[in-house]
């Protein structure tokens, strides 16, 4: 049953075949028999006999076999993120029990073990795993122990675990915010993108939306954007103080490798400031003495871009003038000239002077002020002589003196050197 028994005349050996199944299922402490019949002839005589050649064969521990190296196979990201396997392991001998061991942690993931069976898990958040890019091939290898559980022989073989690397998707980070106050000295707002990928060899490009906001633009220079206001846009320029908008732009972070993007959001803050008020331009006017209309009149066009319901008050530095007054009733103003001023009545025909008013226009919110200034023309006329007040003389008849004598006392209030002629009517 375990060997074979040969002769060499009188001379018996057995020999153990130590391949045959019967002797390799036998176990340490086994013990059986191989028997065998000899017979013995007397040649002469053809008499015989026969004996019996009993061996014992003793079992021993066969070594424990792990089975063949085994191989798996999984990707980054994929459904699937494990692989599996049965370890093939074996001992000849009838009565083996076998035990498995070497469960672990590798750089992308761990293996475990559910008897024979083998289970890689691949860690898609572990760093090794999500620095993998695209078309990257690594393994994991694992060395199982199979152990004889009566004999504590062991053997080994090895797991080992391709992992394929994915690209993976691109964060172009937190939503950031900026900024700015109209008609500050400084304009802009800045920022730097925090784009990441998990992949080793990252590289990004970044692009926004529509870059023209209501109240400025935003620019970008690599990761970096910068916000600029523009204080001349209209919208800007309504903005009052206390006033609070936003501008928002989204930025597109592209990963070059493998075209995955992420977006986020650049808010910048504006906060209004209130413009300076304009009074407008300067205005004229022009009255004539003694002429039958003694005034002259205007609207004084102040204006303020701020967006909200502007109010102006309107005041006059002196308004009395050299000729006449200034008057202001809301932004109207009205200049009268005083024909009864010696500086009006010292006026010839031909004459042409000027009277000045500087108007101060304050917007009502802001306090903030302008001038402007009224000139206004005043064309001189002939004003009437007078022949001064009635004389009286007195002569007595037969006195030695027969005459009375007097100077007319004429007068003109025009300044220059008036001349008179004198005419005795009858």
């Amino acid at each position: 049953t375990y060997g074979s028994l040969a002769m060499s005349g009188a001379a018996w050996t057995y020999t153990l075949d130590n391949s045959d199944a019967d002797t390799t299922a036998l176990d340490a402490g086994d013990s059986v028999t191989d028997a065998f019949t000899i017979t013995v002839t007397e040649s002469s005589s053809s008499t015989t006999d026969t004996m019996t050649v009993t061996v014992t064969v003793t079992g021993a521990d066969d070594d424990v076999s792990a089975g063949a190296d085994q191989t798996g196979a999984v990707t980054e990201d994929a459904s699937a993120t494990t692989a599996t396997g049965t370890i093939s392991g074996s001992d000849a001998d009838a009565d083996a029990s076998l035990s498995y061991s070497g469960a672990a942690t590798g750089t992308y993931g761990s293996i475990a073990l559910s008897g024979a069976t083998w289970t890689y898990t691949l860690s898609n958040t572990d760093a090794d795993t999500t620095a993998l890019d695209a078309g990257d091939s690594v393994t994991d290898a694992f060395t199982m122990t199979v152990t004889d559980s009566d004999s504590s022989e062991t053997d080994t073989m090895t797991v080992t675990v391709t992992v394929t690397g994915a690209d993976d998707d691109v964060s172009a980070g937190a939503d950031q915010t900026g900024a700015v106050t109209e008609d500050a000295s400084t304009a802009t707002a800045t920022g730097t993108v925090a784009a990441t990928d998990a992949d080793a060899d990252s590289a990004f490009t970044y692009a926004i939306g529509t870059a023209a906001g209501t109240y400025g633009s935003l620019a970008m220079s690599g990761a970096a954007w910068t916000y600029t206001l523009d204080n001349s846009d209209a919208d800007t320029t309504a903005l009052d103080a206390g006033d609070s908008v936003t501008d928002a732009f989204t930025i597109t972070v592209t990963e070059s490798s493998s075209s995955t993007t992420d977006t986020m959001t650049v808010t910048v803050t504006v906060t209004g400031a209130d413009d300076d008020v304009s009074a407008g331009a300067d205005q004229t006017g022009a009255v004539t003495e003694d002429a039958s209309t003694a005034t002259a009149t205007g609207t004084v066009s102040a204006s303020d871009v701020d967006g909200d319901d502007s109010t102006f008050t309107y005041a006059i530095g002196a308004a009395t003038g050299t000729y006449g007054t200034l008057s202001m009733s809301g932004a109207a103003w009205t200049y009268t000239l005083n024909n009864a001023d010696t500086d009006t009545d010292a006026l010839d025909a031909g004459d042409s002077v000027t009277d000045a008013f500087t108007i101060t226009v304050t917007e009502s919110s802001s306090s903030t002020t302008d001038t402007m200034t009224v000139t206004v023309t005043v064309t001189g006329a002939d004003d009437d002589v007078s022949a001064g007040a009635d004389q009286t003389g007195a002569v007595t008849e037969d006195a030695s003196t027969a005459t009375a004598t007097g100077t007319v006392s004429a007068s003109d209030v025009d300044g220059d050197d008036s001349t008179f002629t004198y005419a005795i009517g009858a």
